[in-house]
């Protein structure tokens, strides 16, 4: 409950409580998720679109035509690592482009319901790690992430940097290098079973 003479600090203190407090019923931690190469491969180069191929085509106001690719098997994953993470988008990418994307790969918001964050919402544009804190209820301590990029993370110790993803019609799907490979989920299993990032005791 919220109350008038509340300052903006103790509300959003409230807020962040409200969030913890559902994270540790769910025994799940935060997991931050790029998707530029690391879920999806965005080109201005025409190819043949098939949603059952996971190809599709996007025309933002003001952009060019881009065809999206997402990678193979990135459902499989997104259901595995669902159930120790909260997933969120987190991308550098414009507010309409990561929604867009969103709907390609989450279409019933089953895994990120609505939770996109992207360069838009940033209050630092050139690093995703000093945003954390406004958007993840304890800061580092409660947030993994997952991209092709570590430098973006400071090379943060809760990051599982993957192999960029770039969309080939030459490419075998099940080659580790194009789809989210055992290895990745391994990973982010072993994260969240660390003690470097663990879910905090909860205090009465």
């Amino acid at each position: 409950m919220f109350y008038p003479d509340q300052t903006f600090q103790q509300m959003s203190e409230q807020l962040m409580k409200i969030h913890q407090d559902k994270l540790h019923q769910s025994r799940k931690l935060v997991l931050m998720v790029d998707l530029d190469n690391t879920l999806i491969h965005t080109t201005e180069i025409p190819c043949q679109l098939s949603p059952k191929k996971n190809v599709f085509k996007m025309k933002l106001e003001g952009s060019p035509t881009y065809y999206v690719r997402l990678r193979p098997y990135y459902k499989e994953f997104l259901e595995k690592i669902s159930e120790l993470f909260e997933l969120n988008i987190f991308t550098f990418a414009c507010q309409s482009y990561a929604k867009t994307v969103a709907g390609f790969l989450d279409p019933d918001n089953t895994f990120f319901a609505q939770r996109i964050i992207s360069r838009d919402n940033c209050f630092y544009p050139a690093t995703k790690m000093a945003n954390v804190r406004f958007f993840s209820p304890c800061g580092e301590s409660m947030t993994c992430m997952i991209d092709d990029r570590e430098d973006v993370w400071n090379f943060a110790p809760g990051l599982v940097a993957v192999k960029p993803y770039m969309y080939s019609k030459k490419q075998n799907p099940y080659d580790s290098h194009v789809s989210m490979d055992s290895g990745t989920v391994a990973a982010l299993y072993a994260l969240a079973g660390t003690t470097k990032i663990e879910i905090p005791s909860k205090k009465n």
